[in-house]
């Protein structure tokens, strides 16, 4: 017997040792001395022993813990694999905003062309199952090409499919054409960033030819809510501005009111040269959003993808505690990206970025690509990821930061607040126990 590789041990007061496994969500509070005697000292005699391996604390000494992984990433992989059902698609690479956080800063500018366009429908139908399709339409910003969206859309429709669909954009150049579209073709939400308020907003998207975007999106944004598309406002932040962007959520909330088709939420900026915050003996910035997201229920969400996750309780999903099948939904097979010069890639972050196509509408996917498989391979490819206790919590984290970003540490950001994680954790469960 011995101990599991998911094991994290916290210090508590009173001499107790707070233990969660990251694999089976058990949390038990020890005795430091019982702690000890079994962990460390290796007491297989402890009348505790059993207790603690029926919660997967104490594994059999031939259980290969990241084999287990390894079979749910394999499961979540190669399910359905042989058939497309999730297509995002940029519809063009040109933008309107010029943010100073822009990850496709540098890339092409392509728009598709109708010719593409009809090889892009071509490919779709003739991977899908050739009933019903998901598709993300993203940019730079695609209601640019509006018109491309339609053809698409009208084409994949006019041949059988159902398209279940969402739009990501700044907001700026919706009007009511397009949201009568979008109503009547199951366009089911629009993601629309707002990073701050008034003249600073303005400032930040920078937009060509438009003088008062704020006011304009937000008037947008109430147009679609007195639909039923639902409307998901981002709201991006540097992590240690998090109680400046609080506010921005607060403005918004106010401003917009509460709707059933209204989400807001908090999105700390993935920055490459930014340096991890220090505040000594200070809350992280990080965990005070858990805290926020928590309190404020479906107004407010993380970056888990519920499709991937496993069974877990809400508690535990609040604070990123709960196991997830997969790092991101697009290591799955079923999953790919159009870029708007036809290229397909296994990552928005990626597209239009010399090198990293696995194939194109014209030639399908090469699934045997090393672009490919960087993402759909049940195995972990960092070698040190895969003896690591969160590795049921994050699986390896973001490939496309460990492309780009090379230079940098890449592990989950949890990993630096983690122990302070799982108190909070412990504390609220224990509260919410008491309460029932």
């Amino acid at each position: 017997m011995k101990c599991s590789q998911y094991n994290i041990s916290t210090e508590l007061e009173d001499k107790k040792i707070l233990l969660f496994n990251t694999f089976t969500t058990s949390m038990v509070v020890l005795e430091q001395e019982t702690y000890e005697s079994i962990f460390l000292n290796k007491d297989l005699f402890n009348e505790n022993i059993k207790p603690l391996f029926d919660m997967g604390f104490l594994v059999e000494d031939n259980r290969d813990e990241y084999l287990a992984i390894r079979d749910i990433r394999d499961g979540l992989i190669n399910n359905d694999s042989s058939e497309l059902k999730h297509v995002t698609i940029l519809l063009t690479t040109a933008c309107n905003a010029r943010c100073f956080y822009c990850f496709e800063k540098g890339i092409k500018i392509f728009t598709l062309t109708y010719e593409l366009c009809d090889k892009v429908v071509e490919f779709i139908y003739n991977n899908s199952n050739k009933k019903e399709i998901n598709i993300w339409w993203f940019g730079g910003e695609p209601l640019l090409a509006f018109d491309k969206l339609k053809y698409i859309n009208d084409k994949l429709k006019s041949i059988g499919l159902d398209i279940t669909s969402k739009i990501t954009t700044n907001g700026s150049l919706i009007n009511d054409e397009m949201i009568d579209y979008a109503v009547n073709n199951n366009i089911r939400s629009f993601q629309i960033t707002i990073d701050d308020i008034g003249e600073k907003y303005n400032s930040i998207k920078n937009y060509v030819s438009i003088k008062n975007g704020y006011e304009l999106v937000l008037d947008n944004i109430k147009k679609l809510l007195s639909t039923k598309i639902t409307v998901c406002i981002r709201i991006n932040y540097k992590i240690e501005q998090f109680e400046y962007a609080k506010g921005i959520f607060e403005t918004l909330q106010s401003i917009l009111g509460n709707h059933d088709n209204l989400y807001i939420y908090l999105a700390a900026l993935t920055l490459h040269n930014q340096e991890k915050p220090s505040e000594q003996g200070m809350e992280h910035p990080q965990l005070k959003l858990l805290r926020f997201s928590a309190k404020l229920d479906k107004k407010i969400k993380t970056w888990k993808d519920n499709n991937i996750s496993q069974q877990g309780n809400k508690l535990l999903s609040s604070y990123y505690l709960n196991p997830i099948g997969l790092a991101c939904g697009m290591e799955k097979k079923d999953r790919i990206i159009i870029n708007a010069d036809g290229k397909l890639y296994k990552c928005h972050r990626l597209a239009g970025r010399e090198g990293y196509s696995c194939g194109d509408v014209y030639n399908g996917v090469d699934a045997s690509s090393e672009e490919f498989l960087r993402f759909s391979t049940p195995e972990i490819l960092i070698e040190k990821c895969k003896t690591c206790a969160l590795l049921p919590l994050c699986h390896g984290n973001c490939k496309s930061n460990r492309v780009l970003y090379p230079e940098c540490d890449n592990c989950s950001h949890i990993k630096d607040f983690i122990h302070d994680i799982i108190k909070v954790y412990y504390n609220e469960a224990s509260l919410d126990n008491v309460k029932s």
